[in-house]
């Protein structure tokens, strides 16, 4: 049976497109092969890889009822729990490559395109339905990598006015926003900035939108479309990268697991027409996310991702326990139980989401957004509090380790490290100073700092999330409840009043 899966050395290749990606001031053209990129870009590629073997095939892929041929579960449009059920699965297997560190790994995206093409005629009203099936079908026979753009820059006033006796308030709207700035019959052109392209320089293609509410007079932002990441007059504004800085030794997460954040920045930017999915309708723009099972599916791949992270912190916490020789004192255990609750809540309300799917009018159906949107807000909430007993429980043991991995090849810091780590030989000592330096690389250093702002405001801050969770909840349900049980003490005083 053909497939339309890509392997390592297809991904990779088509990173080396010429696509402008900016680290301070130098221009680097081939991620592939620059130290900033490349650890990254191999492990994406090993995600391909993983997808592509034929001994994964029952778990990674389906075949496609349009075509006959196997892709990836990615662009499985879901019609029944067991659907739901597949594609979660599919995305632990793809989380599970980078320890759920890789973030916005190709499954996320591409799912919230696949989610569109689920109800695509909500488009039909300002936007253009069948462009976004043509392009779902474009992306999942081309088994492409997807980023997304879909926030303006925040509005900002100089600081000299705000200390020079300037009125405070609400900021200014941005001026560079990105927007359309002409129009002809092949298509549009768009100038200006977007925020913020996690993955972006790892992805073949970004896909830019609004998921934030527009207001009136924003109809030339109110535009959604896709493009290849080597567009002319396309630039990726990258923020530090930590792989440039990092080894396998001293930060072997940041090394090899650092997806990067990037400001888009179009300069006059042609989008062919048939590349345009809503277009002067801010109803529309933002529909695109809501009124399809969008945000509900590629939420279900960034909760199973967080699952497979808090497991994996976890399990690397219990670790450096046992060498440390703490796991046995009960205040220990009994935080590493409290991790466990998280781990466990959070598996609990993933299948809950699937347990219950969501009908829409098309005939697919999503993960239930009551329970998705209640998860949300709860993880992201309370995994500070995780991330926290991770530090609490490896305490200050990084702190103990040599500066790097050169106290490896003097034998007066060797000698020195053996007796301070206790270790008898110096491959175990490498082994102890590895296992150490990963923890606080998942708990404590810049790499972890901006994965637990990450974390904090993926899905956005809590305001957002609550709002989520407000709308979508059951409010009938619970005031039928009330309503029933202050009827029921009511009656019965009537009644004893006789």
């Amino acid at each position: 049976m053909a497939n339309r899966l890509r392997s390592k050395a297809d991904y990779l290749k088509g990173l080396q497109d010429g696509r402008q990606v900016y680290v301070g001031g130098e221009l680097i053209t081939d991620v592939t092969s620059h130290d900033a990129f490349k650890n990254a870009a191999d492990s994406v590629g090993n995600i391909y890889a993983t997808v592509s073997d034929p001994k994964n095939e029952d778990v990674t892929t389906y075949v496609e009822e349009e075509t006959g041929e196997r892709c990836s579960l990615t662009f499985l449009r879901p019609r029944t729990g067991a659907d739901l059920t597949l594609r979660r699965k599919f995305h632990q297997i793809v989380a599970e490559t980078s320890g759920g560190l890789l973030g916005r790994t190709p499954d996320h995206v591409s799912t919230s395109a696949t989610g569109m093409a689920c109800q695509a005629d909500v488009f039909a009203d300002g936007g253009f339905p069948d462009h976004v099936l043509d392009y779902w079908r474009f992306i999942r026979d081309g088994d492409l990598f997807l980023a997304h753009a879909v926030a303006p820059p925040s509005g900002t006033r100089a600081l000299s006015e705000l200390y020079d006796g300037g009125k405070g308030g609400e900021p200014a709207r941005n001026p560079n926003a990105m927007r359309v700035v002409d129009e002809d019959k092949d298509g549009i052109v768009v100038h200006g900035v977007k925020v913020l392209a996690t993955s972006a320089v790892l992805a073949d293609e970004i896909w830019v939108g609004n998921i934030l509410p527009l207001r009136p007079g924003d109809e030339a932002h109110s535009v959604s479309f896709a493009l290849p990441m080597a567009t002319p007059g396309l630039k990726l504004i990258s923020r530090t990268p930590f792989e440039a800085h990092a080894n396998d030794f001293e930060y072997p997460l940041a090394n090899n697991f650092d997806e990067t954040d990037s400001v888009l920045v179009f300069d006059n930017v042609r989008v062919p027409r048939e590349r345009v999915f809503t277009f002067n309708s801010i109803a529309t723009s933002l529909a695109a996310f809501n009124n399809t099972p969008a945000h509900a599916l590629a939420n279900l791949q960034a909760h199973a991702r967080l699952l497979t992270k808090t497991g994996t912190m976890l399990g690397l916490t219990r670790l450096v326990t046992e060498v440390i020789g703490t796991s046995g004192i009960p205040a220990v255990q009994d935080e590493l139980r409290k991790m466990a609750l998280y781990v466990g809540m959070l598996d609990g309300l993933i299948q809950g989401q699937e347990a219950s799917p969501e009908q829409w009018p098309s005939g697919f159906v999503s993960n239930n957004r009551e329970v998705l949107y209640a998860t949300m807000a709860w993880s992201s909430q309370q995994f500070p509090q995780f991330a926290l007993r991770m530090r609490e429980l490896i305490g200050g043991h990084p702190f103990r380790q040599p500066a790097d991995v050169s106290a490896f090849e003097n034998p007066a810091s060797v000698d020195a490290y053996l007796r301070t780590s206790g270790q008898t030989n110096i491959e175990d000592a490498k082994e102890h100073y590895q296992l150490m330096r990963m923890a606080w690389d998942f708990a404590g250093s810049e790499f972890a700092s901006r994965h637990l702002q990450y974390e904090m405001f993926y899905a956005g801050p809590p305001h957002v999330t609550n709002g989520h969770l407000g709308r979508s909840f059951d409010w009938n349900r619970v005031d039928a409840l009330a309503d029933g049980l202050v009827r029921q003490v009511r009656e019965k005083s009537l009644a004893a009043r006789g």
